[in-house]
Order: structure tokens, then sequence, then C-alpha cells
């Protein structure tokens, strides 16, 4: 059991965890990488199959950049944390991106009924 956790602010989407196996999860990566060259901002697929089985997809916004033990009650992890706004470029890149490596499988297009990206709060489990 994992007893660490890192703390994101991402703008994305959440994919059906079954969308992609572990196989093709560093195929993913891998293409993530090379499109991230294009963009001002960092492009990232966090998986959890622990528990909580669910993928995020998006641009990380904030990263509090260290794992923390998971019961640690550390309230200043984002205290004032300032976060930019994601350009218009990026956001069509990003949508682009998202549509290449997601939008063709027919299981996500029945399941998923977010159109747009928004923004997820999370505390990852690693």
């Amino acid at each position: 059991m994992s007893v660490y956790r890192e703390d994101y602010i991402i703008y994305g989407w959440k994919l059906p965890y079954d969308i992609i196996d572990s196989d093709e999860i560093n195929k993913t990566k891998d293409t993530i990488k090379e499109c991230s060259a294009f963009m001002s901002r960092n492009i990232d697929i966090i998986v959890d199959g622990m528990g909580g089985e669910y993928i995020l997809f998006g641009i990380v916004l904030a990263n509090n950049g260290k794992l923390n033990y998971a019961n640690d009650d550390d309230d200043n992890i984002w205290q004032y944390t300032e976060i930019e706004t994601v350009n218009k470029k990026d956001i069509n890149l990003l949508t682009l991106l998202h549509y290449h490596l997601f939008g063709q499988n027919s299981k996500y297009k029945n399941e998923v009924k977010q159109d747009s990206p928004t923004t997820f709060i999370i505390s990852h489990i690693v």
C-alpha cells in the first residue's frame, strides 16, 4: 500500500480508467513528451491503478514538487500559489492532442461527456 502523496492542479480531462492498457501508457507518454515541445506548458498523463483507478490528461498548472506522507496535515501546500492562465494556443494544441490520442476510441466517445478541458485539484497517492 502506498503511503506518499503528490498534489497537482491539472487542466485537462479525466479519462475512463480502461481507455488504454498498461502496454500503451509508455507509448502515450512518449507521444505527449514529443508534442510538449511545441507548447509553453508541460502536458502529462497521471495514472492511478491502486485504488482510485483514474487517468488524468492535461497541462500541469501546479505541482507541489514533493512527496508527502499521505497522512501529513500540511495546510501550506498551496498557500500563495500563483497559477498562470493557459493561453489559447496551448488549449488548442492540447485539445488536438487529446482527440488524437483518445478521441477515436469508441469506448471513450460513449462514456465521456466532457468536451472541453476543465481544472482538477488532486492528491495523487504513489
